[in-house]
């Protein structure tokens, strides 16, 4: 920019200072936007950090509540196991308890079984009781001669009437149902 009639030495070299000082503010001026430029996309960058921040904040609370669950359930399974071995002792325990008293129901019953030996009987009653064998002169015998039959009474019969008949009949038929079963 240099003017045409004014070709001083000193003009020039003004011209010059402010020439490299224009350059030099351009830079600086280009410095200052690239740094600009730079600190709008970090902060461009920043919400997208921050959004990588929370995914992986999201992705571990994610990942620890997925632990957390299969403890849940392990616990679960291992509490059922442990009830079922449980109640699986104490079934043992009680067919150990069941076996030990049946086998004292046979022996007890070997025992009454053996206690009902005539021979026995006869014992307790000759040494506990005080009885004794009947003598002779107390021996009576008893001469049943005939066959075995039953004599029924005869009974009165009414006539019923028509309408009472059957309900007559379905009375008596009971009553030979029930003198029959007694």
């Amino acid at each position: 920019m240099a003017r045409r009639g004014n070709s001083s030495s000193a003009y020039r070299l003004y011209e010059e200072e402010t020439a490299v000082v224009t350059r030099q503010s351009a830079k600086q001026l280009e410095r200052a936007g690239k740094k600009q430029t730079a600190l709008t996309q970090k902060k461009k960058q920043m919400p997208s950090a921050v959004q990588h921040t929370n995914k992986l904040q999201k992705g571990s609370l994610r990942l620890i509540s997925n632990v957390l669950l299969l403890c849940v359930v392990a616990f679960a399974v291992l509490f059922r196991y442990s009830a079922i071995v449980e109640r699986d002792h104490q079934l043992e325990t009680l067919k150990e308890e069941y076996n030990a008293i049946a086998d004292e129901n046979k022996r007890l019953q070997v025992e009454i079984d053996s206690a009902l030996n005539l021979n026995n009987v006869e014992q307790i009653a000759m040494s506990q009781l005080g009885m004794a064998k009947p003598e002779k002169y107390q021996t009576v015998y008893v001469n049943i001669k005939g066959d075995d039959y039953v004599e029924m009474e005869e009974e009165a019969e009414e006539t019923p009437s028509e309408g009472n008949q059957f309900y007559a009949t379905i009375i008596q038929t009971l009553g030979n149902v029930l003198e029959y079963l007694y």
